[in-house]
């Protein structure tokens, strides 16, 4: 934290923090973890000190080179079905530009410090449809098989090790 206000300090930089959107309890529970210490670390600093601090929260954030939506577009171009374990987990996916916007209203607009955004997209669609709509753009939609949760721990550990 010390190195937060040094830079706050010399700099008079406004801190924006990215965090995630809460997700559905078995979803992403370490990225959850982690990114609450986190940001109760970063509050707990703001109350000691002024840091300028608005945490903006996306949810899973998408556009022409992401990592999320592009990788199970590409894994469908290899395989004849989709294992996929959280099939109707519940995401909110947002455009890449619309966070970079609320990012920069948020550095411009000083009233927005000491608050927290939720950066969502307009609909809401399931780990599946989300799945199926990157294999239609890419002319490769492959049928779902939808995984119990405790497969899907190890189809994580698999996915760690994918390309891309």
């Amino acid at each position: 934290m010390d190195l937060i206000r040094a830079v706050h300090w010399i700099y008079g930089l406004r801190l924006q923090l990215m965090g995630a959107c809460k997700l559905g309890f078995f979803a992403r529970v370490w990225l959850e973890v982690t990114t609450t210490f986190g940001e109760l670390a970063l509050l707990s600093a703001a109350q000691k000190a002024p840091l300028g601090l608005t945490l903006i929260r996306p949810s899973v954030i998408f556009g022409k080179d992401d990592q999320f939506i592009n990788l199970f577009a590409k894994l469908q171009k290899v395989f004849p079905v989709m294992p996929l374990a959280g099939a109707n987990t519940r995401f909110q996916p947002v455009w890449v530009h619309d966070v970079a916007q609320a990012i920069v209203h948020c550095v411009n607009t000083p009233s927005t410090e000491g608050q927290m955004f939720e950066a969502c997209g307009p609909d809401v669609m399931t780990l599946a449809e989300l799945v199926q709509l990157a294999g239609r753009w890419v002319g490769q939609a492959r049928p779902i098989l939808p995984l119990p949760y405790a497969i899907g721990w190890l189809q994580a550990l698999l996915m760690e090790w994918a390309p891309g």
